[in-house]
């Protein structure tokens, strides 16, 4: 349908009109996402697709969990991304909130505030605590995390590193992703501002 395939990525297609860019389009399994220059190169992919395909339309302000939103403020119109339902129920599915409410500390709002770690994490991680915990839970959290630090920056550091434990985790490693996932949950409205550039 005249899009082709990015060498930098599997999932991003272009198209492209007498060497001017005019149609970006995201596509992850069933899901794609396009932005287009003119109303006519979507009419295309519609008309193409829907000869094979039973397709849904949206309006482009939801895709993978995510929510995209379309804000304008004193330094001009910018592009908000959250994954505001993913993040409110990160972990549910290995009953985190049990560990959540096991190893709380007041400590983790700081004047009110959550924060995702303290000066401590950085020690915590290297000491050698002898108990060791579930690697597969660990794994999955692992994972739950890291999809989340593709939009949450402020995790992302510790999460890399906490990752690198995935083959003998301890308490302490346990513990930090515990702080970060109830840091996530408590602030799942949070997200990526995209400014034009």
């Amino acid at each position: 349908l005249g899009f082709q395939g990015t060498q930098y990525d599997g999932g991003t297609m272009t198209y492209f009109h007498n060497d001017e860019l005019i149609g970006i389009m995201a596509i992850h399994v069933d899901d794609m996402m396009i932005t287009f220059k003119y109303q006519w190169i979507y009419e295309k992919l519609r008309k193409g697709l829907k000869q094979s395909y039973k397709i849904k339309e949206s309006d482009g302000t939801q895709f993978l969990g995510m929510n995209i939103e379309y804000k304008e403020d004193e330094n001009g119109t910018f592009v908000y991304v959250t994954q505001p339902g993913y993040l409110e129920t990160l972990g549910d599915e290995i009953n985190i909130q049990d560990d959540i409410d096991k190893y709380y500390n007041k400590s983790w709002d700081k004047n009110n505030e959550p924060t995702p770690w303290n000066d401590q994490a950085m020690s915590m991680m290297s000491e050698d605590h002898a108990t060791k915990i579930e690697i597969k839970k660990y794994q999955k959290l692992i994972g739950l995390l890291n999809y989340a630090a593709l939009l949450r920056l402020d995790i992302q550091p510790l999460v890399n590193m906490l990752s690198s434990y995935q083959s003998a985790p301890n308490l302490n490693h346990w513990r930090l992703l515990i702080r970060i996932t109830w840091y996530l949950r408590r602030t799942y409205q949070e997200g990526l501002r995209l400014n034009k550039p």
